[in-house]
C-alpha cells in the first residue's frame, strides 16, 4: 500500500527509506548531500520526483537544484557522511541492490 498518495509505486521503497531516515526538515537541511548520495543510483527524473514529494518543492526547481549540486559539487563532506550513515541504518545497502 502506498504510504503517500503522490508516490509512484516504483519509488515507494525510496520514499520509505528517506522518510524513515529523515524528517522533512532534515531532508531540507541535507538536500545537497542526499542528491550527491542518491544521484548515482537514480535517474534524474526519479530523483527529482522523489525529492519533490519529500520536500513539497516544485519538480522543476528540484531538477535545477540537482544539476547545480552535481555540476558544482555543492555538498558538505561531514553532512554527506551523516546522510550515508542514516540511510545505511534504514536499508540503503539493500536499496542500492534493487532492480
Amino acid at each position: 500500500m502506498n504510504e503517500h498518495q503522490d508516490v509512484p509505486e516504483y519509488l515507494e521503497s525510496t520514499y520509505s527509506m528517506l522518510t524513515r531516515s529523515f524528517n522533512q526538515s532534515e531532508i531540507e537541511k541535507y538536500l545537497n548531500e542526499l542528491i550527491w548520495c542518491l544521484y548515482e543510483y537514480m535517474s534524474d527524473r526519479n530523483l527529482a520526483t522523489i525529492l519533490s514529494i519529500t520536500t513539497s518543492r516544485d519538480k522543476g526547481h528540484i531538477y535545477n537544484h540537482i544539476y547545480s549540486v552535481i555540476g558544482d559539487k555543492k555538498y558538505d563532506p561531514l553532512g554527506l557522511e551523516k546522510v550515508i550513515t542514516k540511510l545505511s541504518e534504514h536499508g540503503f545497502d539493500e536499496w542500492t541492490q534493487e532492480e
